[in-house]
């Protein structure tokens, strides 16, 4: 059941949603739809789930270092690994369901999410990765944060 304030999250995103859609597309290797985004309800209960995660570690590498990039995920999750897909606007939008890690675009480019920050939370909820990439003294980076039951 919707709550007033997942309704209101849920009008708000609307005005966003193209936007959104276009940011999933780039992060993404399959074609995202609107009907493939989970409800608000759905995805507060993913958010909340995961928020028990400890923090297990993190590492900065060179945000233009993809092979790097892909390994370290790949060390967490493996490609046939089903995950949730989070940007700043999925808390308004709704959440997507990737159904392989493969499907995820490791070569996207800085500019293709302008919050800096993707969310790959593994469909049983016991793991998470942060990815927050940022630009410092004129070079590029992403920070990679790994989140698990046990830290």
């Amino acid at each position: 059941m919707e709550t007033l304030e997942q309704r209101k999250r849920r009008l708000f995103g609307k005005q966003y949603l193209n936007d959104y859609l276009s940011v999933l597309n780039k992060l993404s290797l399959i074609k995202i739809e609107n009907k493939d985004l989970l409800s608000i309800v759905e995805t507060d209960m993913i958010i909340d789930k995961a928020s028990s995660l400890l923090l297990s570690n993190s590492l900065k590498i060179d945000f233009l270092n993809k092979y790097e990039f892909k390994k370290k995920i790949l060390n967490i999750f493996n490609y046939q690994d089903r995950v949730y897909l989070f940007t700043s606007l999925s808390k308004d939008c709704g959440t997507v369901e990737i159904n392989m890690l493969n499907e995820f675009n490791f070569n996207f480019n800085y500019n293709d999410d302008t919050s800096g920050i993707i969310i790959l939370i593994s469909t049983s909820g016991e793991k998470k990765i942060i990815l927050d990439f940022y630009e410092e003294a004129k070079k590029k980076y992403i920070e990679i944060e790994f989140y698990s039951i046990h830290n």
